[in-house]
């Protein structure tokens, strides 16, 4: 009886989601087709987003978002849903877009750029810091914030930083080794001549997980790139690991160890102690089962580039 009512439920859930969708889809439509002048970038942008994940429907979404004007605020998150749309359903070419998300308002010429394929680096880095007593003293401080509640942190033994760890005195180390880092070791990577500006962290926090931790796949449209410094690393085979989505095949590996592998349109990569990983922010990518008792902290970060 029980499993029958479950079916009952999961299956009016179905339709009630149908009909709300459908719902939507019209008056979206009536809204932008008569109604476009009074709709903010804002509802223009989620209207093109709407419609682009509808199959049926998906190349009038995406017309909608190609027209959007470069000096929109909402042009760089269009271009980069564009990009992604293409890239990770193998369609046609994305690197226009992801061009015009790299370069807007940048001065950057086009055919210097070597933004797409992507590129993936995983270095040991020959530096030690010594974080411990900075991360103790903000989990201390801040039992909870904005990105980890306290089921995460009691429950799922979970704790996430707030993101402006670059701003803060105990980082700036780090902020800047990493910064020198990506300007004089890897920009030759991202440019096919070499331009003025510089590679800036924008966002940087810390993760402190343990066993059964796991991270949806994800990226970052923040930074146009980005990474993970794991700062403590458990020992065994079961760390976490990194997984990068690589749906073409095409992603470019940067490597001074060999701690990866690649399988099925898949990057995995075995975390080590100062393992710096670099990666177009547009990379799918998520953790796997972390099965460590011990506790593991990296400490993500993404990075723009400013002229």
């Amino acid at each position: 009886m029980n499993i029958i009512l479950v079916s009952f439920i999961k299956f009016l859930i179905k339709i009630i989601k149908y009909f709300y969708n459908f719902y939507r889809t019209i008056l979206y439509f009536l809204k932008y087709k008569f109604f476009k002048k009074q709709l903010n970038n804002k509802e223009i942008y989620e209207i093109g987003v709407f419609f682009s994940k509808n199959k049926i429907i998906s190349d009038y979404g995406r017309n909608i978002l190609s027209k959007i004007d470069n000096q929109n605020i909402f042009y760089r998150k269009a271009n980069f849903f564009l990009a992604n749309s293409l890239f990770n359903k193998t369609e046609n070419c994305p690197k226009k877009y992801f061009n015009n998300f790299f370069t807007n308002n940048r001065n950057i010429q086009d055919d210097f750029l070597n933004f797409y394929p992507p590129q993936v680096s995983s270095i040991i880095i020959d530096h030690n810091f010594n974080l411990d007593d900075s991360i103790f003293k903000i989990i201390n401080e801040n039992p909870t914030n904005s990105f980890s509640d306290n089921k995460q942190i009691k429950i799922y033994k979970y704790y996430q930083s707030e993101h402006n760890l670059h701003n803060q005195k105990d980082f700036r180390e780090l902020t800047k080794f990493i910064e020198d880092y990506l300007n004089n070791n890897l920009i030759k990577y991202y440019f096919k001549k070499m331009t003025k500006g510089r590679f800036i962290i924008n966002k940087m926090w810390f993760v402190k997980s343990r066993k059964g931790i796991e991270l949806a796949s994800h990226n970052h449209p923040e930074g146009v790139i980005s990474g993970i410094l794991y700062y403590k690393v458990p020992a065994g085979n079961d760390p976490g690991n990194l997984v990068i989505q690589n749906p073409r095949s095409n992603i470019i590996i940067n490597s001074n160890i060999k701690n990866y592998k690649i399988h099925e349109k898949k990057i995995i990569i075995k975390p080590e102690n100062n393992n710096l990983v670099v990666f177009n922010s547009y990379l799918e990518h998520s953790v796997n089962n972390q099965r460590a008792d011990e506790y593991r902290i990296s400490i993500p970060w993404d990075a723009e580039f400013e002229i």
